[in-house]
């Protein structure tokens, strides 16, 4: 087992695993401030670390330490992962930089690490996809003018923070993480995935191009919350992958731009894809996949409360009910279950799928399977609605991804474009979050009584692949209670469309707003309440 001193490296290439869902749920139960971000900051920085070669471990140590396991006044008001400009001057103190994601401050963590680690040499280690690190770190060249260079713990010790013991500081944070979230190294718990002797370190991330696109963003009226047809994502969205749709009809980009776009579009109010392909290969980008609108696509079936299959409950476990839309781009293909795509629709699509996958830092050699998710992040629609969209176009799927698998090889290693044939190895069903048992979730998720539109009542308990459940499950894990179901309303509104309303013991709000609409959670607190808190 790995155990840090001072003198520990703040680079790594054999970096520890860390369980990062009971990470999270631990700053929570110590009553850290904002478990939403916290959860956002810690998958952004260990994500972002790797790509790097900056071990996770310091950076989640650095964090437990400046802000107090999520408790202090900067990471509650500004959510300053590490202290960052806090000074104890009070008027620098009340002047330092706020981030609005827990993202964005993963960002400029590791922004103000690389400028400590290699000093005005930094831009040649950030990947050109990631924000400018000036921006997501105002106090970027403090540590560049002063001379400071770190190569060990101990180096940030009377510089990062003007503490005798801060080296020391971290290094017990560090070998507390390792005994309670250590998983072992990537390379250990990978063996069943990794080519023997593999090493995605030295691949180069960052490079694939953005395939060219017409765009033609869809016109929608702004709004805060969830409603004509996408969600209000604050600070934007942090894409991860991707979910393949087929239009199940003709038209060109205009007929389906039109198609989209408000006041006059049939899915003006309910739906919105991020990119279209017709059937010469032409991309059309409809909404900025990084922007502030997660499109209603990627989940549930209309009329229907939807539902898992293929790799789709292993995603869900994972990433939650947010995950579906938050973090995979939508691409509708011009298509239908009878035909095939066209070669060039395949050459597109596996394009603008290796741009993405490789802005993640994914290695191409395991796509689609993700080694540092433990999960696939490639789907056909059909994974996670209750839809047959897509179950027709399982071989076209596995073309894609074999030409995305080529470009990535070709600009993250080198290589000839060539496409490469995807080989996912068996994976165990996935696991309950939070480490349950079947067993001890069933008994802590209780029973459900489904009222229908008709007054009928339906009853039913915890399911290892539904989407209720895995959403309860990710959110308990997250926040470390674990609240009963009480009760699932089927309700139709003027329309006739049936909405979904699921009430849980400590006042947790699941619902399925409307038919195209995926699972979200609810905040339906009084707007005076809201204020007054």
């Amino acid at each position: 087992m790995t155990t840090y001193t001072p003198q520990s490296s703040l680079l790594t290439t054999d970096p520890l695993r860390v369980d990062t869902q009971a990470f999270s749920a631990y700053a929570n139960r110590l009553g850290g401030a904002r478990a939403a971000e916290t959860r956002e900051y810690v998958e952004a920085v260990v994500s972002g670390a790797l790509q790097l070669s900056i071990d996770p471990v310091v950076c989640l140590a650095q964090w437990a330490l400046e802000t107090n396991w999520g408790r202090s006044e900067w990471w509650v008001r500004n959510l300053n992962s590490s202290g960052i400009g806090i000074t104890g001057d009070p008027a620098q103190n009340a002047a330092s930089q706020r981030w609005h994601t827990g993202t964005t401050s993963a960002y400029g963590h590791l922004a103000h690490l690389c400028a400590y680690i290699y000093g005005d040499s930094l831009i040649d280690y950030w990947p050109i996809s990631w924000p400018d690190p000036s921006d997501v770190d105002k106090r970027l060249g403090a540590p560049i003018r002063a001379g400071y260079r770190a190569t060990e713990l101990d180096d940030l010790t009377n510089t990062w923070a003007i503490d005798n013991k801060y080296g020391q500081k971290l290094a017990s944070r560090a070998n507390d993480i390792v005994r309670d979230f250590g998983r072992g190294t990537y390379w250990e718990t990978e063996a069943a995935v990794e080519p023997e002797g593999d090493d995605s370190m030295a691949m180069t991330f960052g490079r694939v191009p953005k395939p060219t696109m017409t765009v033609m963003i869809v016109s929608k009226p702004a709004n805060t919350g969830s409603a004509y047809g996408y969600d209000y994502v604050p600070g934007g969205r942090n894409i991860i992958g991707l979910v393949h749709h087929e239009t199940q009809g003709r038209g060109s980009g205009k007929f389906y731009h039109d198609f989209f776009s408000c006041p006059n579009g049939e899915r003006c109010k309910n739906a919105l894809v991020d990119f279209f392909i017709d059937r010469q290969g032409n991309i059309f980008q409809f909404n900025d996949p990084f922007g502030v609108r997660a499109g209603w696509a990627n989940g549930g079936g209309v009329g229907q409360a939807g539902g898992l299959e293929g790799d789709g409950p292993a995603f869900y476990a994972r990433f939650g009910a947010a995950g579906i839309n938050n973090r995979l781009v939508s691409i509708e293909y011009e298509s239908t279950d009878a035909e095939d795509f066209t070669a060039a629709q395949v050459q597109a699509g596996g394009s603008l799928a290796a741009w993405i996958h490789d802005r993640d830092g994914q290695p191409w050699d395991r796509h689609p399977f993700v080694p540092k998710y433990g999960c696939v992040t490639s789907f056909l629609h059909y994974e996670f609605g209750t839809t047959n969209c897509g179950k027709g176009e399982l071989d076209d799927i596995t073309k894609i991804q074999a030409v995305t698998k080529g470009i990535m090889r070709q600009y993250q290693e080198g290589g000839t474009g060539t496409p490469e044939q995807p080989q996912v190895p068996p994976q165990p069903a996935p696991a309950i979050p939070g480490g349950l048992t079947l067993a001890e979730a069933t008994k802590r998720f209780g029973r459900v009584e489904k009222h229908t539109p008709d007054g009928k009542t339906v009853t039913g308990g915890f399911d290892p692949t539904g989407i209720i459940s895995l959403a309860w499950a990710h959110r308990s894990a997250a926040e470390g209670i674990w609240p009963e179901i009480e009760s699932w309303w089927e309700l139709v509104d003027k329309s006739g469309d049936v909405r979904h309303l699921v009430v849980f013991a400590n006042g947790w709000l699941f619902v399925k707003a409307a038919p195209r609409a995926a699972w979200t959670w609810a905040d339906l607190q009084p707007v005076a309440l809201k204020e007054a808190a």
